[in-house]
């Protein structure tokens, strides 16, 4: 299943606008409304982008959000903290 998020508060480090979803811009109360609006509209007129969508955004959790990944990414973040510190 897609995400329809907004482009605030991080949802764009996690969604890939038009890739795995659609990021509507927040800009006011009205603009957001009839954003997130258009963006259920597009893909209740296209199953078959909902499809692909949802495909790539399941890929894209199995490879970027799996134990092994994050846990390297964490031993790399350590590892540059200490090197920055002296201590590696």
């Amino acid at each position: 299943m897609p995400v329809i998020a907004t482009r605030w508060g991080g949802a764009e480090d996690v969604v890939q606008d038009g890739v795995d979803g659609i990021l509507v811009d927040p800009i006011d109360r009205a603009s957001f409304i009839a954003g997130f609006a258009d963006a259920i509209q597009q893909l209740m007129d296209d199953p078959a982008r909902i499809r692909v969508m949802g495909e790539a955004g399941r890929a894209r959790v199995l490879v970027s959000y799996d134990w092994q990944t994050k846990a390297r990414q964490c031993l790399q973040t350590f590892e540059q903290a200490l090197a920055a510190k002296g201590r590696l």
